[in-house]
C-alpha cells in the first residue's frame, strides 16, 4: 500500500517539480518508511525512478508543450484529459510490470 501511495506521489509531485528533485526527495522517503520492511529497495527505486520520469502534465513538466500548445490546434483541457489517462496508465505500468521485474532481477 505504501509503494502505491509513494508511486502516486511521485507521478503528480514530478509534473510540478523537477525529475531529479523528485527522485531523490522521494528516495529518501522511501528509504526512511521501507528500511525496516522485507520490500527490495532496488525494485522501490525503480517504481520511483520510472514514475519521476512520467512529468507531462504541465508545461513546466514538458518541455515540448509550449509547442503544442503555440498555434491553438488543442486546448488545455483537451491535453489534460489525455495526460491523465496517460499518468494513470503509468501507474500501473509502474505497479503492474517495473516493481515484480526489477524484484525478479535484484532479488
Amino acid at each position: 500500500m505504501l509503494l502505491e501511495l509513494l508511486a502516486v506521489a511521485a507521478l503528480v509531485m514530478t509534473n510540478f517539480l523537477s525529475n531529479v528533485v523528485t527522485m531523490v526527495l522521494f528516495f529518501n522517503i522511501g528509504l526512511a518508511l521501507l528500511s525496516g520492511s522485507n520490500m527490495h529497495m532496488e525494485a522501490f527505486a525503480a517504481v520511483i525512478g520510472v514514475a519521476a520520469s512520467m512529468a507531462s502534465l504541465t508545461p513546466s513538466a514538458c518541455t515540448p508543450a509550449p509547442l503544442i500548445f503555440g498555434p491553438g490546434h488543442v486546448t488545455g483541457r483537451g491535453v489534460l484529459k489525455a495526460n491523465l489517462v496517460f499518468l494513470v496508465m503509468s501507474l500501473a505500468a509502474c505497479l503492474v510490470v517495473v516493481y515484480p521485474l526489477a524484484s525478479a532481477v535484484f532479488g
